[in-house]
């Protein structure tokens, strides 16, 4: 758990560090020597940016069944929390707006959407939170 607390911290200096290269460098690069079009980007993995380990009615994925599984991760790690974007999307998404991000692709976590598989009912909850990353990603114009 605290080896992926060192990532994410590890990721968002990386992340602060081009930030600062980037806008360093303005006067060698900007917007205007890429067409209009041009996507600037970023992605995302859902198991690994998440977390919210069955928050929100959640099922279990395959990855949360085999990270649990005592001897397979060599330091016990998993993605329970990870980087914790299920309560910090919001901080995530001013971050990239920040960078100048205009394009991003996420996965969504099916067993949030459909926790029983096919077996079961869509999760009203599921659904809201991808619909809330969704809505505050369209008013920063990503």
């Amino acid at each position: 758990m605290a080896c992926k607390a060192a990532l994410s911290r590890w990721l968002l200096l990386l992340f602060w560090c081009a930030h600062l290269l980037l806008r360093s460098c303005s006067s060698e690069i900007d917007r205007s020597q890429f067409p209009p079009s041009f996507l600037f980007g970023t992605s995302t993995s859902a198991y690994q940016i998440e977390g919210g380990y069955l928050e929100g009615k959640k099922g279990l994925s395959n990855w949360d069944v085999y990270t649990h599984k005592q001897g397979t991760i060599e330091d016990g790690s998993n993605g329970d929390i990870a980087a914790d974007h299920y309560h910090r999307y919001m901080e995530d998404i001013e971050l990239m707006h920040s960078l100048g991000v205009n394009s991003y692709r996420f996965s969504i976590a099916w067993t949030r959407i459909l926790p029983r598989g096919r077996f079961g009912d869509i999760n009203p909850d599921g659904v809201a939170f991808y619909n809330q990353i969704i809505d505050a990603l369209l008013q920063k114009g990503i």
